[in-house]
């Protein structure tokens, strides 16, 4: 069923650059009636995936969907993998050494995540036959060089490659991973724990976690960084009505910005370059939603949910009723029409409309 519809869009034919072809095939039953795990909101993102790529997360009716949108050409594809129903929620990581990874929540009726993997952003997709169920949590995926991460939840984080048969489980970590982001030789977990959290470090070539920084009593969010061939951790934290950045390169923190608010942090964002990646804050504030960097402080559109820059456009999201805003607000240009025309044409497709 889910299938079908998939191929509906195709066919459709708007204005998108290529519908995923999925080598090996996952299906799974139909997620009716289904409740999302994460909120419309938290599951609605824009992310830098390298090259002229910037992925993001749609929603339409309930479904959830992937798009590449390509910067240089200010076009999107359709890249969601046909098989498999999104009404749970997707989260996704890259890491342009290795590739792409896309996981699906489960259903009530499932007891694993199907996750897929792409070598050329989301254009074609293999399936990675493992029996791990991703935790509801916003960044449940992670890759290195070599790995695929999952949180599974509580202090479990699972692992193998992109064409393995089974994950296994990594030593246990005490408390709650609330993300995991990837580094070329490991993962960083975010963990929460009787009142603080911890940023835990994991090797690959010693197969054991280390503490980066501790909080206490403070937010705090992460953002993965991809820095030329290069994979880095960005962490935003709160306390009180300090808000900072630091960038973890796998040795050593380095601080990125520090600023006073009056908002809440909601989220890392990423500035990539020529030369290299910043990093910068979604702060929310009672009458909208504040970028906050090195450079300073600026307004954002009232209800954005992520925000990237890179090259010479700067991307905000935010979901509405029924579709998304997808803003590049140096130029104030919505790029959204099309894709969330796209969604509502399957959608209709796939109720019999």
């Amino acid at each position: 069923m889910h299938r079908n519809r998939m191929l509906a869009l195709c066919a459709f034919g708007v204005a998108l650059a290529g519908c995923g072809s999925l080598a090996n095939s996952v299906t799974s039953p139909s997620a009716t009636g289904n409740s999302p795990l994460l909120s419309l909101n938290s599951l609605t993102q824009v992310r830098y995936v390298g090259g002229d790529n910037v992925w993001l997360t749609a929603n339409n009716s309930g479904f959830y969907e992937l798009f590449d949108f390509n910067t240089a050409t200010k076009t999107a594809s359709f890249i969601t993998p046909p098989g498999i129903s999104g009404e749970s929620g997707i989260s996704y990581a890259y890491n342009p050494n290795l590739g792409g990874v896309l996981g699906f929540y489960p259903y009530q009726s499932l007891l694993h995540s199907p996750i897929v993997f792409t070598k050329d952003y989301g254009h074609s997709w293999a399936s990675v036959n493992v029996d791990v169920k991703m935790a509801p949590i916003f960044d449940a995926l992670a890759l290195s060089n070599d790995q695929i991460y999952v949180a599974e939840g509580g202090g479990k984080v699972a692992t193998g490659a992109p064409g393995a048969t089974s994950f296994q489980t990594l030593p246990p970590l005490p408390g709650n991973v609330v993300g995991i982001y990837g580094l070329t030789d490991g993962v960083v977990a975010i963990v929460s724990s009787s009142g603080s959290t911890v940023v835990d470090r994991y090797l690959e070539s010693s197969t054991t976690w280390t503490k980066v920084a501790s909080f206490s009593g403070t937010a705090v969010k992460g953002s993965e960084l991809i820095n030329g061939s290069q994979l880095e951790v960005g962490i935003c934290s709160q306390s009180g009505s300090k808000i900072a950045g630091e960038i973890f390169d796998g040795n050593a923190l380095a601080p990125a910005f520090s600023s006073q608010t009056s908002g809440t942090l909601a989220g890392c964002v990423t500035d990539n370059t020529s030369n290299g990646v910043s990093l910068g804050a979604l702060v929310r504030q009672p009458s909208g939603v504040d970028l906050v960097d090195g450079g300073g402080q600026k307004a954002l559109n009232k209800g954005v949910t992520s925000y990237v820059a890179t090259g010479s456009i700067n991307l905000s999201i935010a979901p509405y009723a029924n579709g998304i805003h997808l803003v590049d607000t140096s130029n104030n240009v919505d790029y959204a029409d099309h894709i969330n025309a796209a969604i509502a044409n399957y959608v209709n497709q796939y109720q019999g409309g």
